[in-house]
């Protein structure tokens, strides 16, 4: 067992490193004494490979239980514990990437805020947040739930069929469930053939993008007739609060301009 172990740590030694010869000796160290904890650990660093970025999961896996099994012998070795710290964070690191991020913090994280201008959170009530430009409505819905598996996917779990006055939206969970189901009268009416629809960040989250057919009273209050409608102005009120805002700025600072004493100036420049 101690031969093979240490031939274990030559292979790891050597430059470059024999990686597979070093778990094999380790292997057979390890068929002759199960707890041998050099073993154990030398086989870890073999599978490990230096710590290498892109090892498979599996790897990393195996690699923990070896080093797991080498800490339970050797409570006290600080190596094999800051080599278990380090493992266990890489593994996660791929958990926290394979669980989604709640709903708000898709919308915050992934959506810019300037397509959500002029627009409403139904998130919790329906589902979606909307904001909207002159030309354009904009709807997104999160995923929603802890499992990666819960992403969306165009061929199975999205139902999107587009009308000049009515949109239908149907999602569907890896289950079958409905996740989310509307289907009613638009708000205004859109331009079916320059509006679309697609799945973003990987499937984090649907983006929805109706073209507007009225330029003239482009303001939408809602998506959909009968939902909440929303508080924002309408450009023409943005613009006109921008240029309220602007001229209350200038009269202000025109108003902190010191008032100067034409005389006391004068006595200064006669003096």
């Amino acid at each position: 067992c101690a031969l093979h172990s240490n031939l274990a740590a030559v292979y790891l030694q050597e430059v470059p490193p024999r990686w597979t010869e070093a778990k094999a000796a380790s292997d057979i160290a390890l068929t002759i004494n199960p707890e041998h904890v050099k073993a154990r650990f030398r086989r870890a660093q073999a599978i490990l490979q230096d710590n290498r970025e892109g090892l498979p999961e599996q790897a990393l896996r195996e690699a923990l239980t070896d080093l797991e099994a080498a800490q339970k012998t050797e409570p006290s070795n600080l190596q094999i514990k800051d080599e278990v710290l380090r493992v266990s964070r890489r593994i996660q690191r791929l958990d926290s990437q394979r669980t989604l991020p709640p709903a708000k913090e898709i919308v915050k994280k992934y959506i810019a805020a300037s397509l959500l201008d002029r627009g409403g959170d139904c998130l919790d009530s329906l589902g979606y947040v909307w904001g909207q430009n002159e030309s354009f409505v904009h709807i997104f819905v999160p995923a929603q739930g802890q499992s990666e598996q819960l992403r969306l996917s165009k061929n199975t779990q999205v139902q999107c069929e587009m009308q000049s006055q009515k949109l239908s939206l149907k999602l569907l969970g890896t289950d079958g469930q409905v996740r989310l189901n509307i289907d009613a009268s638009l708000h205004k009416s859109v331009q079916p053939d320059e509006s679309s629809w697609q799945l973003e960040e990987g499937g984090l989250f649907l983006h929805v993008e109706l073209a507007k057919r009225d330029s003239d009273d482009e303001h939408w209050d809602r998506v959909w007739k009968g939902h909440p409608a929303t508080r924002a102005p309408t450009a023409k009120e943005q613009k006109s609060l921008r240029e309220m805002a602007r001229s209350a700025c200038q009269a202000e600072a025109e108003e902190e301009k010191p008032q100067i004493d034409e005389a006391k100036l004068q006595r200064w420049k006669d003096a």
